[in-house]
């Protein structure tokens, strides 16, 4: 059977190899997790990531440089959140 997890050797040989200034991430299922995994093996980039998920409570965000970009505001749009964390979104 496969395992869903992500495979982090895979992840972090894709971030060194791409180099990017600004990269997008979707379906993190763990933002605390995903957050320590760039924090200790990237402590150049920041992290910013959706607080409410979808169904499968999955997050997207960025990954930014921040020697390069600085993140001044991040606002979310929950109003297409099918998620029961959150004040709004398509079920009430």
């Amino acid at each position: 059977e496969d395992d869903p997890r992500t495979n982090l050797h895979v992840l972090e040989a894709t971030i060194k190899s791409a180099s990017p200034d600004l990269m997008g991430v979707q379906e993190i299922h763990d933002a605390e997790k995903f957050k320590a995994f760039i924090e200790k093996r990237f402590p150049e980039y920041g992290v910013a990531l959706s607080t409410c998920g979808g169904r499968g409570q999955q997050k997207l965000g960025f990954v930014y440089r921040k020697s390069v970009l600085t993140l001044e505001k991040f606002k979310e749009d929950k109003g297409l959140s099918m998620s029961s964390n959150c004040e709004q979104g398509l079920r009430p």
